[in-house]
Parts: structure tokens; C-alpha cells; sequence
């Protein structure tokens, strides 16, 4: 069977997993309870060397901040909500709607929790990914695009660094640089400039937006900032600082104001699947939300998504727990589409059914994902993926009359099982 021609790898929360990050539910009891966020920052600071960190925590500005918001996550606390995503899509125009925007910080503080690059930088799964993201050592694949739902800011500030450091040691032209670069961050630093999202080749398309910007260059930060120095909320601030100055920045009123490009879901994409215009956008968003004119931007990556899942002939989904409050998107994202595609579905979930007459029964996980695409896409046809050495249709479509035909989906355990077999 011949390569793809275009694979779009979809990423959910589980890639982030052995980058240190919380998965949906554990992040919104991280926001919710502070003996969670008081354990998880004792456990953190000891991987970073700090001596006794829970001392340093009762008597910092640290709690008080975090207790600041108490009103606010009382709203996630007692509906018992399981994730953001799931409290937001009931708030959407409601009188909790500014409360929204109060809990997009807290997650932005909630994800400072970790840094990988001190205490998961070996393990992390985001090591074997980007080598195997670029061709000829200094250039990213054009084969591949990669979409994110996730909320941290890992992925990027570790592929833009990687790129960096191949460029300096193999030069490309001033023009593929700069495509590559914002191409490599969705183009969060560069929002005005969208030409990259009409060109052909690699993508990262973080659709979600972000809890704090990228760099857009390498430049040495203090804790304090010194006389003279930017203030800008960039992820230099999360990954160069260890835990203790890291906390005392986001804490800190010049930086706490500022507001995370954080995307919920029903900010940009209706109940019904489609694009908001941009009046009831920023309707949504709010007319103080520090990131309203990035529209343009976010409008243009859900368009180069949804062209990059319509073309695509595999398309993998690597520790993506499809929630029903993701449908309207993904309705948006796959409506129409009919062509045949090699499927791959990754997530440790799939380990649990090994063991299953058929696998894909409609109470196995992987079947349970796969009942959202019957109905937004009946006519896409599934093979299992060329590693599995699937055979191509010629015609048909994978659910017919008899639920689906999915003995030609391919399953993987995890996202490093992923790495070495489908890439």
C-alpha cells in the first residue's frame, strides 16, 4: 500500500501526559480544590529541588492568589462539572459568562504547575514526535499536519526551539524560516501576518489558542524584571523559571492582569457546527478580552484545519477523549467529508478491549469515538493504516447498513506506540 499522501495527526489532552500535563479531569480538580493544587505543588517542587516548597507556599502570595478566584471556580465546583469544556458550553450568553474569562486564568495558573523542560524533558513524548516531524534534519514535513485541541504550551515552545537550533547549524532561506516558525506556533506571535495559513506544507493548527503566548525570540528573563525589561506573559516565563519565581510571576499584578489566548470551544465554533462571524465572536468573548482582534488568526486556523482534514487520506487521533461537547466542532471540521481514509486511533483507553471477540464494539472506546463520525460523516470510508499493511477500496463507505465495517481501524495503545508505528 503507498504512503499517505497528507496525514493530519489530532491531538488531545494524552499527548501531554508524559510532558508532566494534567489530563481533562484531573485539571479541573487541580482548579476546584487547593489540597489537590497544595499536593501537586509540594510533589512538583521537590522534581524541581526545591527545598521544602510547601512552606514557601503557605507563606508566599501564591494562595491568596489562588484563593482569589473562589467565587469563581464555585461554578465548576458544584455542578461537578468534569471539564471546562463542559461548563462553558452551558454558560455560553449566560449572566456566568464573565466568570468564564476568570477561569481561563486559573487554568493558565493550574498549567504552571509543571515544567517539563526541568523535571519530564526525557520522557516526555514530544522527543521522538518532533524528530520524527522533520525531513532532511532542518525541514518539517510536508506530509504531515498536526492539530491540537490542548491548552499547553509544550508542543510548540519544544518544535519552534528544535527548529531553531537545525536552522543555526543547516541555513534555509530567510522566506522557509519564517513560514516554518510561525507554522510551528499557529502564528500566536505573528496574528496579523496569516500568509503562512495559505501555504502549502506543515502546519500546527492549536485551535484551542493557548494559555500563554510563545517567544518569539530566545532572550535571557529575570525574576524580578530588571529596570527596562518587557512585561509581556510569554512562555519563556513558564519554562525558564523553576517553580518558586515561576508562581511569584503569574502572581505578580502586572502579569496576573493579563488575559491567556485561551479559546473555549462555543467562543468560536455554534452549536450547529459552523464558523461564528465575527460580531458574535467577540459578543462571546467579551469586549475587554485582551485577545479579540486575534479573530482573523483563529478564523483563518479553523479554515486550514478543516481544508487539511478534508484532503487528508490518514488521519490519526492520538490521546483525544471526544467529549459530546467537541461534536459541533468536529461536525464543522468533517461535515461533507466522503474520500477514503486510513484511521488510526491512539489511547490507552484501546488496552482495556484488547482482549474483545471485536474490538470496536459500540461499548469499547474506540467504538464509542467512532459513533460521532457515523453521523457527521457517513461516507468516510476507513482501512486500517499502510503500518498494518491495509488494503486500499476501491469504493463504499465504512458504516453501511450493518453499523460499520471497522475491522480496517487501526488502534494504538499510546502515543509512543503511535510514534514508532505510524510515522
Amino acid at each position: 500500500m503507498l504512503k499517505p499522501k497528507k496525514h493530519v495527526i489530532i491531538l488531545g489532552a494524552g499527548a501531554s501526559i508524559t510532558s508532566g500535563y494534567p489530563d481533562a479531569n484531573k485539571l479541573t480538580s487541580l482548579m476546584c480544590d487547593f489540597a489537590s493544587f497544595f499536593k501537586e505543588f509540594v510533589a512538583c517542587g521537590i522534581a524541581e529541588g526545591v527545598e521544602k516548597p510547601d512552606r514557601w507556599l503557605q507563606a508566599s502570595t501564591v494562595r491568596q492568589y489562588y484563593n482569589s478566584f473562589k467565587e469563581t471556580v464555585s461554578l465548576l465546583k458544584r455542578g461537578d462539572f468534569a471539564t471546562m469544556d463542559e461548563l462553558s458550553n452551558m454558560v455560553a450568553g449566560g449572566q456566568n459568562f464573565d466568570q468564564i474569562q476568570k477561569l481561563k486564568k486559573l487554568m493558565r495558573f493550574v498549567f504552571a504547575l509543571n515544567n517539563p523542560e526541568i523535571s519530564h524533558w526525557p520522557q516526555s513524548d514530544y522527543r521522538a514526535f518532533i524528530q520524527a516531524l522533520f525531513l532532511r534534519k532542518n525541514l518539517l514535513r510536508d506530509d504531515i499536519s498536526v492539530i491540537s485541541f490542548n491548552y499547553d504550551p509544550y508542543f510548540e515552545y519544544r518544535l519552534l526551539r528544535a527548529l531553531k537550533a537545525r536552522i543555526q547549524v543547516s541555513p534555509v532561506s530567510s522566506e522557509i524560516e519564517r513560514r516554518m516558525c510561525r507554522a510551528a506556533i499557529s502564528g500566536y506571535q505573528y496574528p496579523t501576518d496569516l500568509e503562512w495559513t495559505q501555504s502549502p506544507g506543515f502546519c500546527h493548527l492549536k485551535l484551542h489558542g493557548t494559555c500563554i503566548l510563545p517567544s518569539r525570540v530566545e532572550t535571557k528573563i529575570n525574576w524580578p524584571p530588571q529596570e527596562g525589561e518587557p512585561t509581556d506573559l510569554i512562555s519563556d516565563r513558564m519554562f525558564g523559571f523553576g517553580i518558586v519565581p515561576r508562581f511569584s510571576c503569574l502572581s505578580d499584578s502586572r502579569f496576573a492582569a493579563q488575559h491567556p489566548p485561551i479559546l473555549l470551544p462555543w467562543e468560536i465554533i455554534s452549536n450547529d457546527g459552523k464558523l461564528l462571524e465575527q460580531a458574535e465572536f467577540e459578543s462571546r468573548v467579551g469586549s475587554d478580552w485582551q485577545f479579540k482582534h486575534f479573530y482573523p488568526l483563529f478564523h483563518a486556523l479553523w479554515q486550514r484545519a478543516k481544508s487539511e482534514i478534508q484532503e487528508a487520506d490518514k488521519i490519526s487521533f492520538v490521546g483525544l477523549s471526544l467529549s459530546p461537547f467537541m461534536e459541533p466542532e468536529m461536525r464543522f471540521l468533517f461535515g461533507g467529508k466522503q474520500n477514503i481514509v486510513q484511521m488510526v486511533i491512539a489511547n490507552p483507553e484501546n488496552s482495556r478491549f484488547k482482549g474483545y471477540a471485536n474490538p470496536f464494539h459500540p461499548n469499547t472506546f474506540s467504538g464509542k469515538f467512532l459513533d460521532v463520525f457515523q453521523n457527521i460523516c457517513p461516507n468516510m470510508a476507513c482501512n486500517r493504516s499502510d503500518s498494518e499493511g491495509g488494503q486500499t477500496r476501491e469504493g463504499g463507505h465504512a458504516y453501511g447498513n450493518s453499523r460499520r465495517d471497522l475491522s480496517e481501524v487501526t488502534v494504538r495503545t499510546d502515543f509512543a506506540d503511535f510514534i514508532r508505528n505510524e510515522m
